[in-house]
């Protein structure tokens, strides 16, 4: 990147270098990313599941199968996110 560089794509290149630099955050792939729900889908998934099995096995079955679970848990995750803000 070059000192004088003052895009936006260099911002961004050097926001997620000093975010990656101590190896506990990882970056993901763009290709990954749902611009429209404002996030990577497997990834959040991935998490509730990890770190609330018992709650996603609910949902589950609440919601009559694993694919709609994970739409209707991404839907209403991009809507609080939306409602709430992120950073």
């Amino acid at each position: 990147m070059n000192a004088l560089d003052h895009t936006e794509a260099a911002f961004e290149t050097l926001i997620v270098s000093a975010m990656t630099a101590d190896g506990r955050w990882v970056g993901g792939d763009p290709k990954d990313y749902d611009p429209h729900l404002g996030l990577y889908p497997a990834d959040a998934v991935d998490f509730i599941v990890a770190t609330q099995p018992k709650k996603w096995a609910k949902l589950v079955s609440i919601a009559g199968g694993g694919a709609k679970a994970r739409y209707a848990l991404l839907k209403r995750l991009a809507g609080q996110l939306d409602k709430q803000g992120s950073v």
